[in-house]
């Protein structure tokens, strides 16, 4: 496989895995932040929910109405919209921070925007200065407002009374494209939000940390309800219902809201943990930098290399396993790395990686190196059919030639015989003569063999072998004039190719003979069993290593004796023997002792089945 197609097609797969996916990460990033649930709800943060009704009955309570300037009362039943300016109050505050003081919070921080307009209108007894006494109030705690910006980026401060005698932090919540509440920006035009002067106030040692530069992940603690929310006018009306209603707030931050446990349609916002209200985002935003639980998303050289990573994993599964085994693998990886592992680290790290992009890397490898190995395979197996089809180009030579020598060889062989044989029937000669003439003879038997051997293997592999089989009794099968101990049981007859079978009787016996020494024996048994007839040949030779056991019923194969070597012989006689034998259903076998000290002798033994 060379090297640069598969550099490209890395580099290929890498640059897939830039397509922009920002809103299937998003969404995924809400799918796995409301995996965790919702966690215990934390006991440094309490909110205080205003409610519009609530508030005006306050007010009623204290013989007042709403009104701006020189305008008409203003029932709570003709406002659609009860924005922020409508919970300006000073006396009402000047009572809350009263009451709330006394049970020692760390801050009270209040989400709702107070512009200048609402505190000078928003004071109808003039009798009394509330507005003096609110600042009393708030000179003895830490008090934070909400400044903003509008729609156009302008910065807006809290009226110049509140500012003036508290700190202050914009409360603009700005939703991802999407219109969910995923970040929060701590500096915006060197104004710091709300969640960070809220911890500024509680001394916190920001600097030590390293925060985000522009934005944060809010790390949710849960779905709207976390927080342990108390109700305002338990605040107004004081003494113990405050301590029964929200127990001890010592040390405490006080998010004071509107409509915290009444959210309506518009009125909330949307987080991947569902809608909330305003003071809940802020109060989520103020314990991340309180406890520092940021969600960090991991860096673009680092995702970088790790994306790298998944393609290289994903590649090696696909290339070097089968199709179907790598697909499991690379799905497998694919899954448990972006669903369990991406989770714990979330969960566990605080750290989040976009697995959008991951998916695609992982994917676009998967589609784009299982066509690379499939055209790869395809090209090998079209290159393995060409060398094929000149294999039996050449196997066809091959067999031809080798049936065009033989036979052509068979003549002279025969004429060699019988001049031989009639040479030595004539007589007259010497000794030494009749010597030579019989080494001729046999010489011209062996080659005679090896032809026969030869063309039986190219009937074997041109499929033109065919049995002629005959009723024979099988103990007659041995005619050759050597010494041989036999063990011939009587039989029925059977059927089976007389001169096949004459070759594996009589290859066996050579072989016997061949590699025995002198003084030795031969043995020769047949016997029925198992509705078979079975032939034994054994002798008393050096036996088989069990190296070549595995071997020797192979094609042209040789022993690694060395005796073997002092012997002639094709390679084919074991191989034709158990060929002929399976063509008659037979099965041939070979026993050896495998321990070369106590190695001796070698059982050949086959069968023939009855029917």
């Amino acid at each position: 496989m060379r090297t640069r197609p598969f550099l490209l097609r890395i580099l290929l797969c890498l640059l897939v895995s830039f397509v922009p996916l920002s809103e299937i990460n998003n969404r995924l990033y809400d799918f796995r932040l409301g995996l965790n649930g919702r966690s215990s709800p934390p006991s440094n943060i309490v909110l205080i929910d205003i409610e519009g009704r609530e508030f005006q009955q306050l007010r009623e309570r204290l013989g007042q109405r709403l009104s701006f300037g020189n305008t008409s009362p203003v029932r709570m039943e003709q406002l659609s919209d009860v924005r922020d300016l409508f919970f300006w109050d000073p006396q009402i505050y000047s009572r809350f921070l009263e009451v709330a003081q006394s049970h020692h919070p760390s801050a009270i921080v209040f989400t709702l925007y107070f512009p200048k307009g609402a505190v000078e209108q928003g004071q109808p007894n003039k009798s009394v200065d509330w507005m003096g006494i609110l600042q009393l109030r708030a000179r003895s705690t830490r008090v934070l407002w909400s400044s903003q910006f509008d729609v156009e980026g302008n910065f807006l401060r809290p009226a110049d009374e509140l500012a003036a005698i508290a700190n202050y932090g914009f409360n603009n919540l700005w939703p991802d494209r999407d219109g969910v509440v995923r970040r929060l920006p701590l500096i915006s035009d060197n104004h710091a939000s709300l969640a960070l002067a809220t911890n500024y106030v509680l001394g916190e040692d920001l600097a030590s940390y390293k925060l985000p530069e522009t934005s944060h992940l809010i790390n949710y603690i849960g779905p709207a309800g976390s927080f342990k929310v108390c109700h305002f006018s338990d605040f107004i009306d004081g003494g113990q219902i405050v301590a029964d209603h929200c127990g001890d707030m010592t040390g405490k931050v006080l998010v004071v809201g509107k409509d915290i446990l009444r959210l309506g349609v518009g009125t909330g916002f949307r987080t991947p943990m569902g809608e909330m209200s305003r003071a809940e985002v802020i109060a989520n935003s103020v314990l991340t930098l309180q406890e520092y639980r940021f969600i960090k998303e991991l860096e673009s050289v680092p995702h970088l290399f790790l994306r790298l990573m998944f393609i290289l994993v994903s590649a090696t599964f696909v290339l070097f396993y089968p199709i179907l085994l790598g697909t499991i693998l690379t799905v497998g990886f694919g899954l448990i790395v972006l669903g369990p592992v991406y989770q714990a680290l979330l969960v566990m790290a605080g750290m989040h990686i976009p697995e959008a992009n991951d998916a695609a890397a992982i994917l676009s490898t998967y589609l784009v190196f299982t066509g690379f190995k499939v055209a790869y395979q395809e090209t090998l197996q079209w290159k393995a059919l060409k060398q094929t089809q000149v294999l039996r180009e050449v196997d066809k030579l091959k067999t031809n030639f080798l049936s065009l020598f033989s036979h052509d060889l068979k003549t002279p062989i025969a004429k060699i015989q019988g001049m031989v044989e009639l040479l030595l029937r004539e007589g007259g000669l010497k000794e030494s003569q009749i010597q030579h003439l019989r080494a001729v003879l046999k010489s011209n038997n062996e080659l005679k063999d090896y032809i026969v051997s030869i063309l039986n293997l190219s009937r074997i592999e041109t499929n033109k072998l065919q049995l002629n089989k005959k009723s024979n009794d099988i103990n007659q099968a041995d005619q050759k004039q050597i010494a041989i101990f036999r063990e011939l049981e009587p039989m029925f007859s059977v059927e089976y190719d007389e001169e096949l079978i004459r070759q594996v009787t009589t290859n066996l016996l050579d072989n016997a003979i061949k590699y025995s020494p002198e003084g030795s024996n031969v043995k020769i048994r047949s016997y029925e069993a198992n509705n078979a007839v079975w032939v034994e040949v054994s002798d008393n030779g050096p036996g088989i290593r069990s190296d070549d056991l595995g071997k020797i019923f192979k094609k042209f194969s040789r022993l690694g004796d060395p005796m073997s070597e002092k012997v002639k012989g094709t390679g084919l006689g074991l191989y034709l023997s158990k060929y002929f034998i399976e063509m008659h259903g037979g099965s041939i076998q070979v026993r050896s002792p495998s321990d070369s000290s106590t190695r001796t002798g070698t059982a050949f033994t086959f069968s023939l089945p009855i029917s």
